[in-house]
């Protein structure tokens, strides 16, 4: 009777072994492990060669990259400039430089880009205009997710030959005068056909010039949003380059002085001229030599020296003025040497008068003011 309970026990043991191997089997060893130790308690050993925190540690989240988002708008008429394809052309913090063709719709611009600054430069080519149409280029800093209106500024193209005796000129360097100071007005040559073609130029007027071996052209042409304008540059003139053609302009212009000058003599000019520059020049040496002498009988007085002792600050400037620039002067030469204002002037002179230092005269609109001979030891 016991072995048949035995027996009894033991098949139904089996039985559930059985059972339970599918469930084991298509469990993962990680299932297995977490099963096996919830149910007994009992925490396996770690991998041989792992970390023995790595399954406990988690992984750290992403760097989240801000969002930019820019609205369009023209800077002229600022209507949203929207729904239509912009080139996008970025120079990264690190150097390099990436592009790409971008459809904008009514959200604006939006690009995801690591903090850093940028430089930016987006160009606008409407389908329903010849020419290109909005252009900018701006340096932009990011730091966080930012929504941010920028300002494209209108643009026009420009194709065009360059030819000389009717045939067209290859290599022929160009350059562009504009009125705007934005666009791509970079220099550049014509192809093998004679041909050039400048897409991004402000809008305004332009002048457009062609050099090639001497020889020079220019056209003057207007820009406008959008369109484009198709011109010939005619290197129709000779630059002067070469010395020997420096050489022969100098030769041209000595001779036509020196037959200036032989004219001038020939008329007796020259030497009325001189003379008269002579007389001015001993008329002013005379009017020298005589105001040193003033200045010195000035100087050599002690009683100014001591009557100067005793006035204050604005009236000593008055007489310092009256002593370095002539014992005469007017009123309105005191307030500009001086910056003493019209009435607060009028009542220091009053009061130098006073004191018998100087005299105040009108002279028509003006009043002259001068020194007294009592005050500069005539007296």
């Amino acid at each position: 009777m016991k072995k048949r309970q035995i027996m009894v026990v033991l098949f139904a043991s089996l039985i559930l072994c059985l059972s339970c191997l599918p469930t084991v089997l298509s469990a993962d060893k990680s299932g297995v492990t977490e099963s096996f130790s919830s149910d007994f308690g009992i925490v396996p050993p770690p991998i041989p060669g792992a970390d023995p925190l790595s399954e406990i540690t988690p992984f750290s989240k992403p760097l989240t990259v801000p969002e930019v988002i820019f609205t369009l708008k023209d800077i002229d008429t600022r209507s949203d400039i929207m729904n239509i394809h912009v080139n996008v052309e970025l120079i990264h913090p690190d150097g390099h430089t990436s592009r790409t063709l971008m459809y904008i719709e009514e959200s604006g611009l939006s690009l995801d880009l690591e903090p850093g600054t940028y430089t930016m430069i987006l160009k606008v080519d409407e389908l329903g205009t010849m020419g290109n149409d909005y252009y900018l280029k701006s340096d932009r800093k990011v730091e966080t997710d930012m929504a941010k209106t920028i300002f494209l500024f209108p643009v026009g193209s420009v194709r065009g030959v360059v030819y000389q005796d009717s045939r067209a000129v290859e290599g022929a360097l160009l350059k562009f005068d504009c009125s705007g100071s934005y666009g791509e007005t970079g220099q550049r040559a014509t192809d093998s056909y004679g041909s050039f073609y400048a897409d991004w130029l402000p809008v305004g007027s332009c002048k457009v010039s062609a050099i090639y071996q001497g020889n020079v052209g220019h056209e003057q042409v207007t820009i406008e949003k959008g369109q484009l304008h198709d011109i010939e540059i005619d290197l129709s003139r000779k630059m002067l380059t070469s010395g020997y053609q420096k050489a022969i302009l100098a030769i041209v212009i000595l001779a036509a002085i020196i037959v200036i000058i032989m004219m001038l003599q020939g008329r007796g000019l020259i030497g009325k001229l001189q003379n008269k520059a002579k007389t001015a020049k001993k008329l002013e040496t005379a009017l020298e030599e005589e105001k040193k002498k003033e200045k010195k009988v000035i100087k050599e007085n002690i009683r100014q020296n001591d009557i100067i002792k005793t006035l204050n600050t604005k009236e000593k400037s008055i007489v310092n003025h009256l002593l370095e620039s002539g014992p005469e002067t007017t009123q309105a030469k005191i307030t500009y040497a001086t910056s003493i204002p019209k009435t607060s002037l009028a009542r220091i002179l009053q009061n130098l008068e006073q004191k018998k230092i100087l005299i105040v005269t009108k002279f028509g609109k003006a009043k002259k003011v001068n020194l007294t001979q009592w005050f500069l030891g005539n007296e």
